[in-house]
């Protein structure tokens, strides 16, 4: 079979083992492709501003074991990401004296987590299929929207999959040879899922303990699982889940374990959560109808291989993957807070599918009306994408930003070149143009746009209008109807949030030392509260942009006073 992408042969000599080399290109790949944008993207609200800000606090206290943002305990997740991102905060402060709201030192486990993540679905798909469906699965997983987006937010997602990945690896090797895993095969299990415990709680457990059930419906002999050692490793991961869980039980009085499962965890499955309810995201079947966009450009390969994995679904390695992402999918489905991130885990398993297909053999499902309907849809996707650094430019700052035009035009040619070569049945050239797709409309999304919206980022735009106060320094900010968690990370004074201006004008006066910031909305009742309390004020800048974090365009009106 021709090398992918016309890579020299030396890549892949072994039928169901990835070279150093291999591993290399992939690196590389990713590091070319999730870069661009990560430095220079301001910081996210919500998720990346709350779990950056809590990392930075536990790094200013050195308390391992309490998670807060300012007062208030995050008892929502367990606190492995925010020892990863401190750790890497303190690593490359005390390497290059940054300071401490400078955001991306808080993505770099979000960064591994993704490169992690394309290599281990590499390795996969060598166990499962082979070394060339498996590198190029990786290649395609990394150009995914979904993945990218987690590649720079300095959140949970990236470094969860990584660990759920690696279970998924030994699970494989697990599944797929007769003789008994080698000691370092099962200690990656336990210890990944462990890890991912710490991360994000039992979540992890979906995809490894989902896959055994699917098979066992299957009618699959998952007598395979005891290769695991579950007598020696449940023990171990219990051993190194159980000291921070047992801690943070004593230091919250278990207020954490009633948070964490009953108003986080189990409360997303028969409820919206109040701050998403404005996109919703209840509907059932979200993750079908995203799936085009969210997965893109691995997309168009994964839908045309739809008809051809049904009609394979007693193979093994087709079972294993659809076992795999079955229990995911459908418990996100029927979830009713819905977020993009949540299928995520699934994805590396679309992709090993889509190149299950692709290198088969199989030309033409003999479906064309299902064929021409997936390059429709993939079509008016890769346009709506392209259009995207057109229109926001447009619509937020009122000017064009030409490269980001011309790298997503670029990307647009190459998916569109992508359908031409699959309709002239040529799958496995036609896949070699999705890589250029991917990366060229990452660097127009994520260095050429994004970065150059300042409309999209309010809190930047207040840090660079606040005034001066003199014999003040680190004035505190009180926020009347704008309370986005990262006016906190980026601030480094006392922020606080009230949902009434009077509660504004009342703070000022309380502490001279102060600066108001007030959104449309609550003015009115600031400027007639303000007088009755004494307080004499005067208004030094206006912002305004789109809030993401509530959906809808918003002024901000910053005071100090006199």
């Amino acid at each position: 079979m021709a090398s992918l992408f016309n890579l020299p042969t030396r890549l892949f000599p072994h039928q169901n083992r990835l070279t150093g080399a291999a591993y290399g290109v992939l690196v590389l790949f990713c590091l070319a492709i999730f870069l661009p944008g990560f430095f220079t993207l301001p910081v996210i609200d919500r998720d990346e501003a709350l779990f950056a800000q809590s990392s930075k606090q536990m790094l200013q206290t050195g308390d391992l074991i309490d998670i807060r943002f300012q007062d208030e305990a995050r008892n929502k997740k367990p606190a492995g990401i925010y020892w990863l991102q401190a750790g890497a905060a303190k690593m490359v402060q005390n390497i290059s004296g940054i300071e401490e709201n400078i955001i991306w030192p808080y993505r770099l486990p979000s960064l591994l987590g993704a490169i992690l993540a394309v290599l281990l679905t590499a390795a996969i798909g060598s166990k499962i299929l082979n070394a060339e469906m498996g590198f190029a699965a990786g290649i395609l997983l990394a150009c995914t929207v979904l993945l990218n987006s987690e590649a720079r937010l300095a959140k949970t997602d990236a470094m969860l999959l990584a660990t759920i990945l690696a279970c998924q690896f030994v699970l494989a090797k697990a599944f797929m040879q007769t003789k008994a895993l080698k000691t370092k095969d099962f200690l990656l299990f336990w210890l990944s899922l462990a890890a991912g415990f710490l991360i994000k709680g039992p979540i992890v457990l979906l995809a490894p303990m989902g896959t055994l059930l699917a098979l066992k419906c299957f009618k699959e002999d998952i007598g395979f699982a005891r290769k695991l050692k579950p007598l020696f490793g449940l023990p171990l991961a219990l051993a190194l889940i159980l000291p921070w869980f047992f801690l943070i039980a004593q230091h919250t009085d278990g207020a954490f374990y009633k948070e964490a499962a009953g108003q986080d965890l189990f409360a997303k499955i028969w409820q919206v959560q109040s701050w998403e309810q404005h996109w919703g995201l209840s509907l059932p079947g979200l993750y079908a109808v995203i799936m085009p966009l969210t997965l893109w450009p691995a997309s168009l390969p994964f839908m045309l291989a739809i008809p051809y994995l049904w009609a394979s679904r007693h193979d093994r390695d087709v079972r294993f993957c659809i076992a795999w992402v079955l229990p995911i999918w459908l418990l996100f489905e029927v979830t009713l807070t819905k977020l993009p991130h949540y299928v995520l885990p699934a994805y590396p398993a679309l992709c090993l599918l889509a190149m299950r297909w692709l290198f088969s053999g199989v030309r033409d499902s003999g479906r064309p009306l299902w064929n021409n309907a997936v390059y429709l849809i993939f079509g008016a996707v890769s346009v709506v994408l392209a259009l995207l650094p057109v229109v926001a430019p447009i619509k937020l700052e009122g000017t064009l930003f030409y490269w980001a035009m011309m790298l997503a035009t670029l990307a647009l040619a190459a998916a569109l070149a992508c359908i031409q070569l699959f309709r002239r049945n040529t799958p496995v050239l036609g896949l070699a143009p999705l890589p250029v797709a991917g990366f060229t409309l990452m660097l127009s999304l994520f260095t050429c746009m994004l970065p150059n919206l300042p409309h999209l980022f309010l809190s930047e735009q207040i840090m660079q209008n606040l005034p001066e106060i003199p014999n003040c320094q680190n004035a505190a900010l009180y926020a009347g109807g704008y309370s986005e968690p990262s006016l906190v990370f980026l601030s480094n004074r006392e922020v606080k949030f009230y949902n009434v201006g009077e509660r504004v004008s009342v703070e000022m006066k309380r502490h001279p030392c102060a600066i108001g910031i007030v959104d449309d909305e609550q003015l009115p009742e600031f400027i007639e509260k303000s007088p009755g309390f004494g307080l004499l004020y005067e208004e030094t800048a206006t912002v305004s942009g789109f809030n993401y974090g509530r959906g809808h365009n918003t002024t901000l009106h910053i005071f100090r006073t006199k």
